[in-house]
């Protein structure tokens, strides 16, 4: 079980990596990131941000094609 569980993970890392590749632009990226592993993992929402200058920015908020910032 434990197997099969860490088989699915690195299915889900590979996957997510190569969506990961496919774009061009960083909020791209990080949107595709966000929705698949939101989808993937059964998840209400997932947000990716990046830290700058000691704060987080808000780059993409999954299953969201805009937000306000």
């Amino acid at each position: 079980v434990a197997a099969t569980r860490q088989l699915e993970r690195a299915a889900i890392a590979l996957d997510v990596t190569a969506l990961a590749g496919e774009q061009m632009k960083l909020e791209d990226t990080c949107l595709a990131i966000a929705s698949e592993l939101c989808e993937r993992l059964n998840c209400t929402r997932i947000a990716i941000g990046i830290e700058q200058k000691k704060r987080i920015r808000l780059v993409a908020l999954s299953n969201s094609a805009w937000f306000d910032k």
